[in-house]
């Protein structure tokens, strides 16, 4: 099982993430709205990858990425940059 963490301010972009890797096999997920709750449950033995927003409101993404470096620096994580996009039809 791969175990990933996405961290994101976007309730839309979390779902949309989330329902994807559900529908895969051989993945769980544990979504993070706040960048300070993910810091503090993102952890070397409970997670195997983790996507990152970079641009959120309440710490910058490239922040969250050195505090996780500094205690993990063999962790994978990928930065992400998605906004979401409404059109009116």
């Amino acid at each position: 099982m791969i175990n990933i963490a996405i961290v994101d301010d976007e309730v839309q972009i979390l779902d949309m993430l989330e329902n994807y890797f559900q529908r895969l096999e051989g993945y769980s997920v544990k979504t993070f709205q706040s960048p300070s709750q993910a810091i503090s449950a993102i952890k070397p033995d409970n997670v195997d990858l983790v996507l990152l927003d970079i641009m959120m409101p309440q710490m910058d993404g490239l922040e969250i990425l050195e505090k996780l470096r500094y205690t993990m620096p063999t962790l994978p994580i990928m930065p992400l940059k998605i906004k979401t996009i409404f059109l009116k039809i």
